[in-house]
């Protein structure tokens, strides 16, 4: 019935996913170097200005060089793989979900150089990025399959968002408890813990809860896109909306997966690693399932 399947592993396709892998991969790295710029060193250097009294000046500058950094230099460039990696994301969807490309929402598109550089810099495994979308819409109508991939997108992006969150505040309230018992144990004072155990933790317990609230915030809004293509695909089914206004409506979701792309907050690498088989058999069977729904299983 249609040809995603087709589309999405070929040369092209293929070459624009492992440019945009290799570009996240990039960012990655630099949302370590902030983690141990803001969280990490903020910590080692609590520790040391509390034990060495003759190192704190150094310890305040170092503390002031790390923030200047992570502001002047790691956000910007960590914001702008992020920019050219939804772009290339936009391109792979426009291709494969056969839509046009829309200047206004995403700019212009990538120049073919730069993703083939960043293709050829990119050292994954070629399996990671075939079968992007679900198998199965190829049994659907091109409209109702670019639907279903659409909701599967932001299905995925969601519930990944949603579960490291819960991970990294269960990951620092895991670590805070055992700092406080390890004070405890060592029968501190209560100003003993503020200045050993309270102060160094305190960087870590402020990106955990920062970034526990961003990720959810950024699940929150994939979920509302996601409701308003479920409702599409109820009137789809009900003969409510025509071929071509589906088409229109579709472009729109696009447009808002694209804007989500750009703004939210990337998930820790080992995240995804971790869960990629599980969730890409529920993505796989919620396909399925909707397939049933038009009789196309």
């Amino acid at each position: 019935m249609n040809d995603i399947p087709s589309r999405q592993n070929a040369p092209g396709s293929q070459e624009l996913m492992k440019a945009r892998e290799h570009l996240y991969a990039r960012a990655t790295r630099l949302q370590i170097a902030q983690l141990f710029c803001t969280v990490v060193f903020p910590m080692i250097f609590a520790i040391v200005g509390l034990l060495t009294e003759a190192a704190r000046p150094y310890v305040a500058l170092a503390a002031f060089a790390m923030t200047v950094l992570d502001l002047a230099a790691l956000d910007r460039a960590q914001r702008q793989h992020l920019r050219v990696a939804a772009r290339i994301s936009e391109q792979f969807d426009c291709e494969v979900l056969q839509m046009s490309w829309k200047r206004f929402v995403a700019g212009r598109q990538i120049d073919p150089e730069t993703i083939a550089e960043a293709a050829a810099s990119w050292r994954g495994r070629p399996e990671k990025v075939l079968d992007w979308y679900p198998l199965a819409v190829g049994a659907a109508p091109l409209h109702l399959a670019r639907l279903i991939c659409q909701r599967t997108n932001l299905w995925y992006d969601s519930n990944l968002r949603r579960r490291w969150s819960r991970a990294v505040l269960a990951l620092a309230m895991t670590t805070f408890m055992l700092l406080l018992v390890a004070g405890f144990l060592a029968d501190l004072s209560l100003l003993g813990f503020s200045a050993t155990i309270l102060a160094p933790a305190t960087p870590l317990m402020i990106w955990a809860f920062r970034e526990h609230y961003r990720q959810l915030d950024a699940a929150q809004s994939l979920e509302n896109i996601k409701d308003e293509a479920e409702t599409l695909w109820d009137q789809v089914k009900a003969d409510q909306v025509g071929l071509e206004e589906c088409l229109i409506r579709s472009r729109e979701f696009q447009n808002a997966i694209f804007a989500r792309r750009t703004l939210n907050p990337l998930i820790f690498p080992l995240i995804y690693p971790l869960l990629r088989d599980r969730m890409e058999v529920q993505m796989n069977k919620g396909a399925e399932q909707y397939l049933k729904e038009i009789g196309c299983s």
